[in-house]
């Protein structure tokens, strides 16, 4: 066979017919050949994926076996009492409404006995100063 040529070529040029049936039985084989790996292959990994199948199978058996074994069951649950939570007393609004008007006046005492004491100190050295230097100058 000589490179670069097909089998058609080889025909066309003259080569006997014999020749010709070799080389399609050679591409036949080969193309066989190729089907069988490639067959060959695809069982390979269809053995593959089911022994890993099987694995899992039994890792999942083997874990349930394991759990009943470890923990075994637990003999007839008790029931729990449930606990209601204890509501709060209820609230005498009364009381509060008291309690908020004596704080607010309390603050409104505080607030108007600072504010009188500061008022008184500033005011203070202004009437001095009206009551000395301006009337005086007023009158004169």
């Amino acid at each position: 066979m000589v490179h670069g040529q097909t089998a058609e070529a080889k025909i066309q040029g003259g080569q006997p017919a014999e020749t010709h049936c070799r080389v399609v039985l050679y591409n036949h084989l080969m193309d066989t050949e190729n089907l069988k790996a490639w067959a060959n292959l695809l069982k390979a990994w269809a053995n593959l994926l089911a022994k890993v199948i099987w694995l899992f199978v039994v890792l999942i058996v083997l874990a349930g076996v394991g759990r009943w074994l470890l923990w075994p069951t637990t003999p007839t649950s008790v029931p729990i009492e449930t606990v209601k939570p204890v509501p709060p007393p209820p609230i005498d609004w009364s009381q509060v409404n008291t309690e908020i008007r004596d704080v607010l006046s309390n603050a409104r005492a505080i607030a108007k006995s600072s504010a009188t004491t500061k008022l008184d100190v500033w005011s203070e050295p202004l009437l001095h100063q009206v009551d000395n230097d301006f009337l005086n100058w007023y009158f004169s």
